[in-house]
Order: C-alpha cells, then sequence, then structure tokens
C-alpha cells in the first residue's frame, strides 16, 4: 500500500486540475461544531500542518547576536535565494520529529501517509526531518507549486525549478506538481489576498479529493502538509492566531465535510490539536473576519509596495 500516494500523485487525473474555480462563501471561519459530527469524523482524515523551520533569511540581529553590518556582508535577508536550513533549523526539525514520532506510532497500519511541502529548500529539508518515518514508507514526498509563500517578490520565495529540485533532492521527491500552473495571476498580483485564498482553496480541493479518491480503501488518511506560515493562514482559515506559530510547530485539521463533498474543503482544527496549543475558547467568526482584514491589508500594502518598485525599475 506503501505506492499509492505516489501513485496518486502521478496520476493523469491531477494533471492541471488542482481545483475548479469555487466561489468562497463564509470567508473561511469555523464554525461551530456539535459533538455528534466530532464523533461522525473520528475517522476522518486528517491533515498535520507543519511550520518550515528557520532558514538563512530568517537570521537576524536580534536572535542571533550579529550586527547589521555583519549581516549584510553575508548576504542573509529576505532577498537570500531560496535558502537552506539553519543549524537552528536543522535542531527545531529534531525536536519536532520526536513529537511528530509519537504520534505517527499511534497510527493504524495499513494508512495513507502523504507528505506534501512546498516547492522550496527549506520546506523539503523540514518535511525531510520531521516526518522520516512517513517518507520511509511511501517512498517520496510530493513538492505542489500552490504551497509557495504568498509574497513572490522576495528572493527567498523564489519557486526553485523542477529540474533543480530533481538534482538536489532525486528519488526523495514526487516533483510532478512543481511546473503546475494552477488558476490564477502571477507575478505581484499573485500576492493579493484574493488570489491567495483561491490558491489555498484550490489546493485543500485538491487534498480533499485524493482523501475521497483513497477512502474506500484507506479510510484513516494522514497527511502532513509543510508551508510558510504566511500561507497557513490563508490554507487553515484560522487567522486570529495568525503568525503565532513556533517554527517548526504542527496543527492538526480534518475536514468540515466528513463526507468530503465541501466545494471549498474547509478545515477545522482538531480538538486535540487545539488543546495541545493551550487554546481555550475557539475564536468566533467575527474576530476571524477582523484578523483576517488586517492581514489582508499587509498583502495589500507589500503588493502596492512591489508595483510601486517595478515601476520604479522600469523608468530608470
Amino acid at each position: 500500500m506503501s505506492a499509492l500516494p505516489y501513485q496518486i500523485g502521478r496520476s493523469k487525473i491531477y494533471n492541471g486540475a488542482a481545483a475548479p474555480p469555487l466561489a468562497f462563501q463564509d470567508n473561511h471561519t469555523n464554525k461551530a461544531i456539535s459533538a455528534a459530527y466530532r464523533r461522525s469524523i473520528a475517522m476522518a482524515p486528517t491533515i498535520t500542518v507543519i511550520r518550515t523551520a528557520e532558514a538563512l533569511h530568517n537570521i537576524n540581529a536580534t536572535s542571533n547576536f550579529l550586527t547589521r553590518d555583519q549581516l549584510e556582508k553575508l548576504n542573509f535577508g529576505y532577498d537570500l535565494p531560496d535558502p537552506y536550513l539553519t543549524s537552528a533549523g536543522l535542531m527545531q526539525c529534531a525536536d519536532a520529529s520526536v513529537r511528530l514520532g509519537e504520534e505517527l506510532a499511534k497510527e493504524p497500519d495499513p494508512v495513507l501517509n502523504f507528505v506534501v511541502t512546498a516547492p522550496s529548500k527549506r520546506a523539503i529539508q523540514t518535511a525531510l526531518l520531521c516526518v522520516a518515518p512517513s517518507i520511509e514508507r511511501l517512498g517520496s514526498i510530493t513538492i505542489h507549486r500552490a504551497l509557495r509563500p504568498p509574497n513572490p517578490t522576495h528572493g527567498c520565495n523564489q519557486i526553485a525549478s523542477r529540474d533543480d529540485l530533481d538534482k538536489e533532492f532525486g528519488n526523495l521527491i514526487n516533483s510532478h506538481f512543481v511546473d503546475e500552473e494552477e488558476p490564477g495571476v502571477a507575478g505581484p498580483d499573485a500576492m493579493l489576498p484574493e488570489n491567495v485564498e483561491e490558491r489555498a482553496r484550490g489546493f485543500r480541493a485538491w487534498l480533499q479529493d485524493i482523501c475521497k479518491r483513497a477512502s474506500a480503501e484507506l479510510p484513516d488518511s494522514s497527511i502532513y502538509v509543510v508551508a510558510d506560515v504566511e500561507f497557513i493562514v490563508y490554507l487553515t482559515g484560522d487567522f486570529v492566531s495568525g503568525y503565532m506559530w513556533d517554527r517548526c510547530s504542527s496543527r492538526s485539521y480534518q475536514f468540515v465535510d466528513s463526507n468530503l463533498e465541501d466545494r471549498d474543503a474547509r478545515l477545522w482544527e482538531t480538538d486535540e490539536s487545539f488543546r495541545k496549543r493551550n487554546g481555550k475558547m475557539r475564536a468566533p467568526p467575527a474576530d476571524q473576519a477582523f484578523s483576517k482584514s488586517l492581514i489582508d491589508s499587509s498583502l495589500r500594502r507589500q503588493h502596492t509596495a512591489s508595483k510601486a518598485e517595478i515601476k520604479t525599475v522600469l523608468l530608470s
């Protein structure tokens, strides 16, 4: 059964069909879920979302005891192209591997272990180091273009080519979806909130489709998704906690619709995951909507700045 996720990743039926264009109906906010509903999804697919560990572009004077001049000489920062993990990032992965390994040991066998990451070296390294048992069972991890960070103008968010990733990681990855063009716009406009939202929804629908096709044979699926926190907030719809994710931390989610028929493939954080991070009360829709408006505004400011910078370069 270990080859199933890999076969799914390579299947023609997913080629160029991440998801149909869908209307975003309720701002992707969490909704009240009854006890009966929770019981009905006890064996539903679980999606564990992992934030990438610290990479070289995250190094700053405050956390690493370096002066600004030293950082500039080392050429660290958001313009550093597709950076690798730092030594601290590697240690974060080691700690997360122990925690996630304990959870993996509880899983029934057989189970669909599907690991998918953003098309960046830091995300791939994080996945390889954090969920090694799943990768050993699976044979490879899937790299998906849709998981890239919202702001494509930063060098650290440059998407590596499929050939470059294959040369570096070989058979450890399935790079089939790196070159796939999902619906939407490219360039700076890709960071507009509505476009990031559409991309996140399309990726969720893609995952839901995989789970639905595998559900008859392997109902208790376990999926691991590795991405940067800037995209995770749109993927999960949890805007209140926003960027308050420790590096390499994880949270577990399930699809709101246990029948896997939801057109928006919305997610909700499981009770166990919520308790583990000391959650006391789930945020009401109004709070989620307000927090989302703040994050949307931040992306719009970045978009405006990027367009202005491009215009300046063209006129110079």
